[in-house]
């Protein structure tokens, strides 16, 4: 991804953030029963990528994480998040390009909730997803929308270059590529979720 594509990805989710969790919020038992589905583990390292101002957060709490670091490309996004959860002590927030992230340490699970689409260089998430996660770490690519609504949402916005379109399960394990054991491929009116942990 460019510099200019980063930059308008930035900026369309700053200014989105403020209303953010107007249509994002409030389904925490849906997104567990979705986590759930995804073999999320317990008492895990957890890697939250394009966390947005934290709607996972709640539903990855029931699973007691050891560690939950949240990332975003948007200021504003991490702003609202740490406004809301600032006394978790487990929580740790970062303004951060995932393309970019260098770990400290690896994680035992790594999630991309509502998120997925605005990667554009599948490959080089696919690379990050490796980097990110210890071997047999496991990720979750999730929707709490069917692929038929996102892709309408994303044809509607303004900026198309923002996001690529959705595919299948199966075609989007090809492109993520044959580093990965995928194991849930669930796709209905309600949800998309794929997810896998790496050899």
């Amino acid at each position: 991804m460019n510099k200019q594509h980063t930059s308008t990805i930035k900026q369309f989710f700053d200014k989105a953030a403020a209303s953010w969790d107007t249509y994002n919020g409030g389904e925490t038992d849906k997104l567990v029963s979705l986590l759930k589905a995804a073999h999320f583990p317990s008492h895990a390292k957890v890697l939250d990528v394009a966390c947005g101002t934290g709607v996972m957060v709640e539903p990855v709490l029931t699973f007691q994480p050891i560690k939950l670091l949240a990332m975003d490309i948007s200021p504003a996004m991490i702003e609202i998040l740490e406004s809301k959860y600032s006394a978790l002590s487990c929580l740790q927030a970062a303004v951060q390009d995932f393309y970019l992230y260098d770990p400290d340490e690896q994680a035992d699970v790594l999630i991309v909730y509502n998120a997925y689409p605005h990667f554009i260089d599948k490959q080089r998430f696919s690379a990050q997803i490796i980097k990110c996660l210890r071997p047999g770490g496991r990720f979750i690519i999730a929707h709490g929308s069917g692929r038929q609504v996102i892709n309408s949402r994303h044809d509607s916005l303004d900026k198309p270059c923002i996001s690529t379109p959705l595919l299948s399960c199966s075609e989007e394990a090809s492109r993520l590529g044959s580093e990965f054991v995928y194991d849930v491929m669930l796709e209905t009116e309600d949800y998309y979720i794929l997810s896998g942990t790496t050899k």
